[in-house]
């Protein structure tokens, strides 16, 4: 599964001279990652996003919305050019 790849990285990183700031972000992430599959996984859900089609949504979600806060940060109204 995605989130456990996630947990082998926790370990990985440990080792790994990365920043600081780099290796916390990412060890929170898999933190995050763990935490949400065993919240889907006691309500039942995981079984709903645990394919391919749905983690592709997230996926794209999630780069969106990166995008938007990048694009609110530079201080500009989104349009659709930025799709």
């Amino acid at each position: 599964m995605w989130c456990r790849q996630m947990l082998g990285l926790r370990s990985y990183l440990k080792g790994f001279l990365l920043t600081r700031t780099i290796a916390k972000l990412l060890l929170d992430l898999a933190g995050d990652l763990e935490r949400c599959e065993i919240t889907l996984t006691v309500a039942g859900r995981l079984n709903q996003i645990n394919h391919e089609e749905q983690m592709m949504k997230i996926f794209l979600r999630s780069c969106w919305q990166k995008r938007v806060q990048e694009i609110r940060a530079d201080g500009r109204d989104l349009n659709l050019e930025d799709l």
